[in-house]
């Protein structure tokens, strides 16, 4: 130990002078090194209690108060208990800095009893250390640690610094007074004052005391800290450790009444305001990392559903965050794919069964994505069912190549930034991932044993959410601990005779109860925010004056769950606030109204945001929402399902005919076979049966791609041959080679 490393029965004999200083003179004290000098002054009168102990000298003509060897070993333990403020930072990373500064790399080595197979440092012994197992290993000893002890004492030869464990009296009476007050530690609920501890063992001989301390110490199981409100010393074990053990039990959640709700599928809406600016033709994809260009992005983001800052809170959902998750979903579930070179035309377009899920009614679009998650292979069929003239694979039937090779998933947020949710920001340990698979389960469990657990998972994400009642908000944290601490599945799976290991940052090894807590809390919190909130599954809500989130499961959460048959969506979900469209095509909001405006935004120009008025009808907004699929019906359907007023007629008649106007055309690659006459030409298309058709007497269109080859061999075995191609003369005796042209 690098600052703790010192004589403890020294320290007791000085305590009974340290508790004489006033509280200044204590702060004062702690800054004094051996390199500095302090006014005498500054030590209020008694700076004489301190030098008659021998711990400071004179210099300067009485003036200055400087640091005597005697008070070194003092001085520094004093400014190590002060150096980390454990007693209100216990994280994990306060414990990792804490092993740090005051354990050497061989110490930390020695240490280390976690199932790996080489020096991890101090975040991964942190881990082991901060749960209640590590004590209970220390009170299970009945040897001698350096018999009993699970690793060499010497350190690697490619780790530096080989600076051995400072030497302690390791014998069984050590062990025992050590186990003794670690046990009385854990009775307690605050530290205890180091002024106490002999009085707490007065039967203990003060150098085993001493000794003891020492080895508690160094066993990484009892922490010297510094109450810096008084600046007392004090012993306990890790707070965190504290907390768990005198923590009240846990209560089945109860049923709160929420002062604010949210609920709205708004990844499904902002999927579709994704595609709708996809179907343009128009959204280029930097060549380097296949993300939008910032200004598109910026355009997208402008039109997507808004959050009231209250939701934001509770998760800290950043609309960039958003659009790439929307993008990544709607990959996976092969609604778009990347076309075009990288560097040259690089977009994103929807594909065939994309148009047709883009041209579904919301609650149809919702259905898919919810069937997805259920089932996705089935699921995928399904939408390529839904397009004729295209497999589940995301190719166009009959097209011959695929522009889809280069499809990035790696944008992938997930929304997992929770600023209100500490504990699992701060879980690094590898444990579990976000899985880059679109599945029931946005976390995976990697286990040394290579066994599939979703099952598991699965059955106990159900369980869990499907407890509650229909139309009753729980409170968020409540159902969490509820369910970490009580129901709890990795806490069996870890009781079987062959317990699975788990992969860490280091290698696979069986995690401690408190890290099968956080990761059994993760699993819930990921799939309640990345499955059901997202996607309309629950409805989040904030109660009392504290803001406490709550929730409350919708018949859509009960739809993905697998116990609940069906669900409504769109009818009635826009109306949240007052919307009036007028004559002058202008659209003006009343009150707030996220979803409504989200389904505007696709078809109407944004003039500002919050109330008044927001949008305004163009030609423009309306051709532009025509090539991304939409229709007038949906148009119309849209405005009269969230206007507190009829639809104005002329506003009526003049988006029809605008819509009206509008066409689509296909740009398709063809192969033309120019043929010298007529019968040349009858031959060819008897050669290709139905993959041709005649354009002209002489001019013959190969309708797939892919019969190429098989054709023109076909046409060579009954002697048409293919010539030479000339581009400026179409009329030439030869049969001119195959060449790609567009026809519209």
């Amino acid at each position: 130990m690098k600052l703790f490393d010192v004589d403890w029965l020294d320290i007791f004999e000085l305590l009974p002078l340290w508790e004489q200083l006033a509280l200044g003179v204590r702060r004062v004290f702690a800054t004094l090194r051996s390199d500095n000098r302090i006014a005498v002054s500054a030590f209020d009168g008694q700076d004489q209690l301190l030098a008659k102990a021998g711990l400071i000298g004179y210099s300067d003509n009485l003036k200055k108060v400087r640091l005597e060897k005697k008070g070194q070993p003092f001085a520094r333990v004093v400014r190590a208990m002060m150096r980390h403020d454990i007693l209100k930072n216990s994280n994990i990373e306060a414990l990792a800095n804490y092993l740090h500064d005051h354990f050497t790399h061989q110490e930390l080595y020695s240490l280390n009893t976690s199932a790996i197979y080489r020096y991890s440092g101090g975040s991964d012994i942190a881990h082991s250390v901060i749960s209640v197992a590590w004590i209970e290993e220390i009170l299970a000893r009945k040897e001698d640690v350096k018999k009993n002890s699970p690793r060499p004492k010497t350190l690697p030869s490619w780790l530096s610094f080989p600076r051995p464990r400072p030497e302690i009296v390791e014998s069984a009476a050590t062990l025992s007074v050590e186990q003794s007050l670690i046990r009385h530690l854990m009775d307690l609920t605050v530290p205890l004052p180091l002024r106490d501890l002999k009085r707490t063992f007065p039967d203990v001989a003060p150098r085993v005391l001493a000794d003891a301390l020492l080895r508690g110490i160094g066993d990484l199981a009892i922490f010297p800290a510094m109450r810096m409100g008084d600046m007392t010393p004090v012993l306990g074990l890790w707070p965190a450790i504290t907390q768990r053990l005198h923590r009240p039990k846990a209560k089945s959640p109860e049923t709160v009444q929420p002062d604010k709700s949210f609920h709205a599928a708004f990844l499904m809406e902002d999927m579709t305001t994704l595609l709708v600016a996809a179907a343009s033709g128009s959204l280029r994809l930097r060549g380097n990392d296949y993300a939008l260009f910032a200004k598109a992005q910026q355009e997208i983001e402008s039109n997507m559903m808004p959050l009231f800052d209250w939701v934001a809170d509770v998760w800290n959902l950043r609309v960039p965050a958003r659009l790439n998750t929307a993008k990544f979903w709607l990959q996976s579930m092969g609604l778009t794919k990347n076309a075009g070179d990288a560097g040259k035309d690089l977009r994103l377009q929807p594909t065939l069964p994309g148009e047709a899920w883009l041209a579904e009614p919301p609650k149809q679009r919702l259905k898919k994505i919810l069937d997805y998650l259920a089932n996705p292979t089935t699921a995928k069929n399904a939408l390529a069912d839904s397009a004729p003239g295209y497999d589940a694979y995301g190719d166009e039937a009959g097209c011959g190549y695929d522009d889809d090779e280069d499809d990035d998933f790696d944008e992938y947020d997930d929304y997992s930034d929770y600023d209100d949710y500490d504990d699992y920001d701060e879980y690094d340990d590898g444990f579990s991932g976000f899985d880059r698979r679109l599945d029931f389960l946005p976390l995976r469990l990697e286990s040394a044993d290579r066994k599939d657990y979703d099952a598991i998972f699965r059955k106990a994400i159900v369980d869990a959410f499907a407890a509650g009642r229909s139309g009753e908000f729980i409170s968020l944290d409540g159902f969490l601990r509820w369910h970490v601490e009580e129901k709890n599945p990795l806490v069996d799976l870890f009781k079987e005779k062959q317990k699975p290991r788990i992969y860490g940052r280091w290698g696979y090894r069986a995690p401690n109860r408190e890290e099968l807590d956080e990761l059994w809390n993760s699993f819930l919190t990921e799939f309640l925010v990345n499955r059901l909130f997202v996607l309309g599954g629950i409805q989040l809500g904030v109660a009392g004056k504290s803001g406490e989130p709550c929730f409350s499961l919708t018949d859509i959460g009960r739809y993905l769950l697998g116990i609940g048959k069906d669900f409504d969506y769109g009818q009635g979900q826009a109306d949240q606030g007052q919307v009036v469209v007028q004559p002058n095509f202008d659209i003006v909001f009343l009150a707030p109204s996220p979803l409504a405006e989200a389904t505007i935004a696709r078809f109407a120009e944004r003039k500002t945001r919050g109330q008044g008025t927001m949008f305004a009808i163009t030609k423009k907004s309306i051709i532009t929402a025509a090539g991304g699929g939409m229709t007038a019906a949906q148009v119309l359907d849209t405005l009269k399902n969230v206007s507190c007023k009829p639809i104005p007629a002329n506003v009526t008649r003049e988006v029809t005919g605008w819509f009206n106007q509008c066409r689509k055309i296909q740009v398709r690659p063809s192969i033309l076979i120019h043929c010298p006459d007529a019968e040349t030409a009858a031959r060819v298309l008897a050669a290709g049966g139905k993959k041709t058709v005649a354009l002209t007497d002489t001019v013959v269109e190969l309708m797939e791609a892919k019969a190429k080859t098989e054709i023109l061999r076909k046409l060579q075995g009954s002697g048409v041959f293919v010539g030479q191609h000339n581009p400026h003369h179409h009329s030439s005796h030869h049969l001119p080679g195959s060449r790609r042209s567009l026809q519209r």
